[in-house]
């Protein structure tokens, strides 16, 4: 999908139309990130990769493991820095000049690019990345960032379809396409598509949370079971639970301090 909405007619057209570069704006900070954090391309490649034969020299496996367990990676993974790149990422790219820097220049529209895949991998990563991230985000603050982003994604599309400043001004009038709709009406095309095309992969993704956080709970409560199973055997057959034997330690230790104090 990313190779489609940037080599194909999409990515021809996205500088001369707004609303297809919204398009592919879409499908580059959304659905391919959701599709991507769902195959676990950490967890496939490192059971596809081999360690290095030679102990001082990195092979691709360690390169994967050390990029993984980077300070860089582990702060850009915290939920409060991949929701701010998500969102104020989308606001500051289109409400400052780095919209227009990204289609007067091909380095800036690279970087455009691997911004709209990267902090949407990292956004979905943390709500419903197969591979474990960093830090495990519990899934109540899950579905709160999913619905802070959706009405952040609203109120953009919204901004948008009601603006009457175009953006890129000076691009789009420099192009003097003389077909399709005006610059102004194709901006308001384009943020109806922000505004709606985000609907779906969201009940997607809450969809997908919800099972996650379900199965969750299912291994957390055969795990509590499996615990009093063990406790009732060692009951049965006179032997001491551990945790039992540890609490009694503790309590025994409190009695010899009173004691010391009395």
């Amino acid at each position: 999908m990313i190779l489609f909405v940037t080599s194909s007619g999409i990515g021809r057209y996205a500088p001369v139309l707004f609303s297809v570069h919204m398009a592919a704006h879409m499908v580059l900070t959304m659905l391919a990130p959701i599709l991507l954090v769902l195959g676990g391309p950490v967890t496939l490649a490192l059971r596809a990769l081999r360690p290095s034969p030679d102990p001082t020299l990195r092979g691709a496996r360690e390169w994967v493991v050390e990029l993984t367990h980077h300070p860089v990676t582990r702060m850009m993974a915290h939920p409060i820095m991949a929701l701010g790149m998500y969102v104020v990422g989308l606001y500051a790219m289109y409400f400052t000049g780095l919209y227009e820097l990204a289609l007067r220049s091909h380095a800036a529209h690279l970087a455009m690019i691997a911004h709209l895949v990267g902090s949407g991998y990292f956004f979905f990563w943390l709500l419903i990345g197969v591979d474990p991230p960093p830090k495990p985000v519990p899934h109540p603050v899950r579905v709160l960032m999913l619905f802070v982003t959706m009405v952040f994604h609203a109120i953009f599309g919204l901004a948008i379809m009601q603006s009457t400043k175009l953006l890129a001004s000076d691009w789009y009038t420099t192009l003097a396409r003389d077909w399709g709709p005006s610059p102004l009406d194709d901006q308001r095309v384009g943020g109806g598509i922000a505004w709606a095309a985000g609907e779906l992969p969201a009940a997607f993704v809450l969809a997908v949370i919800v099972a996650q956080w379900i199965r969750a709970d299912g291994r957390e409560q055969r795990r509590i079971e499996r615990h009093a199973e063990l406790s009732a055997r060692s009951a049965d057959n006179h032997v001491v639970d551990p945790h039992v034997s540890y609490n009694e330690y503790l309590a025994r230790l409190d009695s010899r301090s009173r004691l010391d104090r009395k």
